[in-house]
């Protein structure tokens, strides 16, 4: 362990071989990466090893994060060292209470070199390092535009750096921006009817749908298990409303297949188009926010005119 001297040591807690080789492919240089494939060995390491980060893949832990992170907490007391989750959930009561756990952070899936690097960042530009830790700071570029306030985290979860970036790009390139919020109809009722394994599966089956419209540079993100945001740069009001129609007819004439039953399902779908220039770069976080806050009206309004129905509302 001659290199520990000079590189971060970061601990892997993760028993899926392509995610352990995403790490060795993209970090050995600036990092030495210790594996675990269990919690067990994972706080044997922590408890003898000075650990400067930590990441969990949520699919490998056999024990229950709330508790593991309490255990990693007790162990490192009073040092505050990043812990990073990989998982594909992001419904809020679950990161508040991964957040009050000990968790820092979260890293989505699918895995991405470069924002796996800015959550990195991020963490390490507001919490104490030490020297080693210091060291990597210069080649980590932390996100500036992004500013550090309470709803951060919230926010960019939701949507993912990338997105984030990807708007206020366009935005300085004066483009025109546009976001959809697409919701399954009576969720609520399909899922008692269903079961929860069917469930699955349909949600799996409308992202394919919604996978299938989608251009190189949209972004599409879970907010929730019946609840999905796309957003849709370079396209104008007329052209993401003319997208919206074609999606809502593909998911009303899909047979959605399942183990047990096959359906028909509908979709609301609340469509905004943000065209404006904005004031200054620096204000497209809150810009954002704002558009965030719209598409869920403007879905509100889908869902109360009746299922399937698209309504479109621009940002003064």
């Amino acid at each position: 362990m001659q290199q520990t001297k000079t590189l971060p040591i970061v601990l892997l807690l993760c028993k899926d071989p392509s995610k352990n080789h995403f790490f060795k492919r993209n970090f050995k240089e600036i990092y030495y990466i210790m594996e675990a494939e269990d919690c067990e060995s994972a706080l044997d390491w922590i408890k003898v090893t000075p650990i400067d980060l930590i990441f969990l893949d949520f699919y490998s832990l056999d024990l229950p994060l709330v508790n593991f992170c309490i255990h990693v907490r007790a162990i490192l007391k009073e040092k505050k060292t990043p812990i990073f989750l990989i998982s594909q959930i992001i419904q809020k009561s679950f990161i508040a209470e991964a957040l009050k756990a000990g968790v820092s952070d979260f890293i989505h899936e699918p895995l991405d070199a470069l924002e796996v690097h800015e959550r990195i960042s991020v963490q390490l530009h507001s919490s104490p390092t030490n020297r080693k830790i210091h060291k990597v700071r210069s080649k980590l570029k932390p996100l500036s535009s992004i500013p550090q306030n309470t709803d951060l985290f919230f926010n960019r979860t939701l949507m993912g750096d990338k997105a984030l970036k990807t708007i206020i790009e366009t935005k300085k390139a004066i483009h025109p921006l546009s976001l959809f919020m697409v919701q399954i109809d009576h969720f609520v009722n399909l899922e008692k009817e269903l079961g929860p394994l069917a469930i699955l599966e349909l949600i799996s089956q409308v992202e394919t749908i919604l996978r299938s419209h989608l251009r190189p540079h949209d972004f599409l993100v879970t907010e929730g298990p019946a609840t999905h945001l796309i957003l849709l740069p370079k396209t104008s009001q007329r052209a993401a409303k003319i997208m919206a129609e074609d999606i809502r007819r593909d998911i009303s004439s899909t047979t959605i297949k399942t183990a047990n039953t096959e359906i028909l399902i509908t979709a609301s779908i609340g469509v905004i188009a943000f065209e404006k220039e904005p004031s200054e770069s620096g204000k497209s976080f809150e810009q954002f926010e704002l558009c965030l806050e719209r598409v869920k009206t403007s879905l509100c309004q889908a869902q109360k005119k009746g299922n399937a129905v698209i309504t479109t509302k621009v940002p003064s």
